[in-house]
This record gives C-alpha cells, structure tokens and sequence, in this order.
C-alpha cells in the first residue's frame, strides 16, 4: 500500500475536498498521458480502499473524481460490489460515491480517529480478516456419501501440522479481529478481554460485544471456499445449544497463509438450527452379549 497517496486522501478529507484523477497522479509524479501509468495509479488507490475496508473505514478512493467532481471511475463501482457494498450498477444510479465521501469527512474530521489510524502503522498488519454477511446458499439435505475404498497415501504428520498452523492463524486473526472492534467503539479497556480459552470448553476465544454481553466464539478455519464443510466436535454443538444467544461461529475461509488474510461468515446462535451435520467417526463401545 502507498503510505504517502494515503496520508495524502486522508487529508483531502479532513477538509472536505475531492480532486480530479488527473490532478492527483501529477502529484505523485504520474503522467495521465499514459494508459500504463493511469492503470497503475489505480491500482495504488484501490489496494487503499481495500485496506481501509479491512478495519471498516470508507473508501479513501472516493475522493479522487473525474475533472468537474460530479463523476467517478467505473472501477471504484467494481471495487465497492467486490468489497459487498451491493451491485456495481445500482451503486452508480444512486451515486454512491457521494455517501462514501460523506463518510470519509465525517471520518476522518474526527480528532480520535485520525490520531489513531492515520499512521498505518497504528493498525495491526495481522487484522486483515473482512466479514462477509453474504452467507454461502444452504442445501436441503445432507448430500449422498460415496466410499471409495481404493486407498490413498496420506502423510498424517504434515496434515496434522498444516491444519494446526492453519487452526491457529484464525484464532489469531479472530482475536485481533475482536479487539480492534472494540478499541473502534470506544471500549480500548475491554480489548484485553479477549483471550484463547483452554480446549474442552465448546468454543475457541471469549469475547464481549459492544453491550458488554459475553461471546463465545468457535473459529473454523480454511484455505478452501464458504461453501466447503468443516469439522465440528459434539461438545461444540452442545455447547452452542446452551448458550445460543451468546454463540457465534466464525467460519473462516480462503486463507492466505502468506499474507495472514482470510474473509469469513458469521453465524450466531443454536448450530444444530444452522447446519446439517454428518457423523464421519465414532467412538466405540463394545455391546454385551
């Protein structure tokens, strides 16, 4: 990410003020004459917004409008569906960009929040995790089981630590995750509070939500899609029974272990409510006889 077009953006927006495209690549020493340094500046501008969309701050790249300030690039409507703000095209019939910007003065005007966050180093490199609220589509049934029994060669040490790595890099991205929203509300004293809690207890990190009512947050990790399965124990689905109203289910996924980013959907409540679940292993007892 480009530190100095963003410190540059944030500026623009304490004072409440957009520039032209072209009038901001000169600034950087680009020249709007070629298409290859036009794609490039905005590329630099969107890799900001993305950044700024990961702690919940608006679109810095708002601000940068066509010549005349009352249009902006197509790409910012691409980059605004792929960031879930809704449909490119409907985005740009109700202008919002306009709202996006208001957003930003309102933001960035704030004395707190520029004290904070203006400096990217205030940010934590490892909270890089965006929520999702586009839930994958659900099934009606528990698909058929099909059993290959040809046999496969598996090396069950390095599977072991793959998932284990894998395990522990959302936890960790949750943890951060979870204090960063509460230093963003104003409760900076309750961000110690979130913790890893001790295997067994139904739930991976305790939490509390902006009301100060306890979360009890079970962190399901991996570097496949939404829409892939995942393993839960009984204990866990026991425990989100008894405690519904306070149980939330992080379903990380495409993990980036390289750059410790990942999207994830957030489900609350009763999981037996929420999800199939098909039993793959059992533990045996012997019958009498």
């Amino acid at each position: 990410m480009d530190k100095e077009v963003r410190k540059y953006l944030i500026e623009l927006a304490r004072i409440r003020r957009t520039v032209p495209y072209g009038k901001a690549m000169e600034q950087f020493g680009y020249n709007v004459s070629f298409q290859n340094q036009i794609d490039l500046f905005a590329d630099i501008i969107g890799d900001i917004s993305v950044y700024e969309h990961k702690f919940e701050r608006p679109m810095l790249s708002s601000l940068i409008v066509h010549v005349g300030g009352t249009s902006i690039g197509k790409g910012f409507y691409r980059l605004a569906e792929e960031l879930h703000y809704g449909d490119k095209d409907h985005l740009f019939k109700i202008h919002f960009e306009r709202q996006m910007q208001e957003r930003c003065y309102d933001y960035w005007r704030g004395s707190d929040n520029y004290k904070k966050h203006s400096d990217p180093a205030s940010d934590d490199i490892f909270t890089f995790l965006i929520r999702d609220d586009n839930l994958p589509e659900g099934l009606d049934s528990i698909p058929v089981s099909r059993f290959d029994f040809s046999g496969i060669d598996t090396d069950w040490a390095k599977k072991h630590a793959d998932d284990m790595e894998t395990g522990l890099m959302g936890e960790n991205l949750v943890i951060e995750y979870e204090k960063h929203l509460l230093k963003n509300n104003g409760q900076s004293k309750l961000a110690s509070s979130v913790q890893k809690v001790k295997d067994g207890k139904g739930y991976d990190i305790i939490s509390i939500d902006t009301e100060g009512n306890p979360k009890y947050i079970e962190v399901k990790t991996t570097t496949s899609g939404a829409s892939n399965p995942f393993s839960i124990s009984l204990n866990e689905v026991v425990f989100s029974e008894q405690h519904a109203e306070n149980y939330y289910l992080y379903r990380l996924y495409n993990l980036d272990k390289i750059n410790k980013t990942a999207k994830f959907n957030e489900y609350k409540g009763n999981l037996r409510e929420l999800f199939f679940f098909e039993p793959i292993q059992f533990e045996a007892f012997r019958i009498r006889k």
